[in-house]
């Protein structure tokens, strides 16, 4: 039997119900980074990709042992996509642009494509929905 109560965990814990975060497509060099770090989809919300930079980042202890918010990247993929040898991690602005340059957005029509695709999941079978 299976069990249909909402899990504790959300995609986006921090939207209200209905709202849908925007989702990205990453370009075919971050992908193979985001795979590196575990991902596994075709289109991601900015805090997934955030999150999957940040496994590869420890990952492959790119972190620099005193301050870790200094990232050394050289000679490593990311160092590749955000044309940088390191990059503080104390700076937002710079980091969300440094990975902007490698997503594109999803269009509104696609993004309501999936989730009424999710929903009829959802409909078909509430055990399988992922």
């Amino acid at each position: 039997m299976c069990n249909t109560k909402m899990s504790a965990r959300s995609d986006n814990p921090a939207s209200p119900p209905g709202k849908e975060e925007a989702l990205v497509k990453q370009k075919p060099p971050l992908w193979e980074l985001l795979k590196f770090a575990g991902a596994h989809k075709d289109t991601f919300t900015m805090k997934e990709v955030i999150f999957y930079i940040g496994q590869y980042i420890m990952s492959e202890q790119l972190y620099d042992e005193k301050e870790q918010h200094i990232i050394n990247c050289a000679n490593y993929l990311l160092g590749d996509l955000f044309g940088v040898l390191s990059f503080s991690a104390k700076e937002p602005k710079i980091v969300y642009a440094m990975i902007s340059r490698n997503l594109t957005a999803v269009s509104r029509e696609e993004n309501e494509t999936r989730i009424n695709l999710k929903k009829t999941m959802f409909l078909r079978n509430p055990c399988k929905i992922n």
